[in-house]
């Protein structure tokens, strides 16, 4: 699910409602948009203005970020998980804005300086809430194929790190 069309990242992508997506490093043994990361457009606005948006549309109360509040934002990449190593591939082809799942200290800091933003959206959000999203998709578009298979989504499944 991390580089498969219609998987994480583009899953992740629909959700922000970030459009124009092409693939960071597309797949050398797949012809069927396949790859890791997404690079897309949204609507110019403020830092400040797109991480509450990303907080609105994946319900996730806290985040990590870089740079000022009031920078412009206008290309995105997508990278879930722990995408760090994508993250200078991101930057080559035009990302103002980086969200990823996980990423360290030395990363935020260089592209901090460098003008590029990050934001660290957890690996577990990266992952998890998508992954129920992606299987709720799956379960409505699949009904009556499904009627007879229940589906039961962990409630319990949760982030490790606790927030205070």
């Amino acid at each position: 699910l991390d580089s498969v069309a219609g998987g994480m990242n583009d899953t992740i992508m629909d959700m922000l409602e970030i459009s124009d997506s092409i693939i960071l490093e597309p797949s050398l043994t797949s012809s069927y948009g396949a790859g890791i990361g997404r690079l897309g457009t949204v609507k110019k606005q403020s830092l400040k203005q797109f991480i509450s948006h990303i907080k609105n549309k994946l319900t996730i109360e806290n985040l990590r970020y870089t740079g000022s509040l009031e920078k412009s934002i206008e290309k995105v990449a997508v990278i879930n998980g722990s995408g760090q190593d994508y993250l200078s591939l991101a930057l080559s082809l035009g990302a103002d804005c980086i969200i990823t799942g996980d990423t360290t200290y030395h990363y935020a800091s260089d592209f901090e300086e460098i003008g590029c933003s990050i934001i660290d959206i957890g690996h577990f959000c990266s992952e998890w809430l998508v992954f129920a999203n992606l299987m709720n998709k799956i379960v409505q578009e699949n009904k009556s194929l499904l009627n007879s298979v229940e589906f039961i989504i962990s409630k319990t499944c949760r982030d490790p790190y606790n927030y205070i």
